[in-house]
């Protein structure tokens, strides 16, 4: 085989887009938690939210018999949670006490699953999604901010870690 037969094979490994994904790992997203009491007053901010996220590599092959494939199609779920405890710093006048207290759920680590029960992937990734937080939506920042509560997991801060 020469170098020349090569390249085309070199090519589309090079162009094909699911290379360019950031493979499964551990990443921190910010979300807004928010509170209400029983009387309707509210307390509120911005969390670090560990979650996973990233590319799992799949495959397919031929087979003889229905649905004449068979399917590898590995998702990125949480491979430990972890209970997260934060005080939220933004309440309304006359907030129930404990309402700054928010609990939610953590990935510890990630690791790319199959689920061999079920050829479903959309199911079993909706099963793994990460936690919703509040009613904020999820986004990347920057660089770290020092008004947002920090999450240390096992007495390490991840989000210095992760480079988030």
């Amino acid at each position: 085989m020469t170098l020349l037969s090569l390249l085309p094979i070199l090519l589309f490994y090079m162009v094909t887009p699911s290379h360019g994904i950031l493979p499964c790992k551990l990443r921190v997203h910010l979300a807004r938690a928010e509170q209400t009491d029983e009387f309707g007053r509210k307390c509120w901010d911005m969390v670090k939210v560990p979650s996973c996220g990233g590319r799992c590599d799949s495959s397919e092959i031929a087979d003889w018999e229905f649905p004449f494939k068979k399917s590898h199609h590995p998702v990125c779920v949480f491979g430990g949670r972890r209970p997260l405890v934060v005080r939220l710093r933004h309440c309304d006048p006359g907030v129930s006490s404990g309402t700054d207290v928010f609990h939610y759920i953590a990935a510890e680590d990630c690791r790319c699953k199959s689920n061999t029960e079920n050829a479903s992937t959309r199911v079993h990734a909706e099963k793994h999604a990460p936690p919703r937080v509040g009613a904020g939506r999820d986004a990347r920042y920057g660089t770290p901010n020092p008004a947002v509560p920090r999450v240390i997991l096992n007495g390490r801060d991840v989000c210095t870690e992760n480079g988030e």
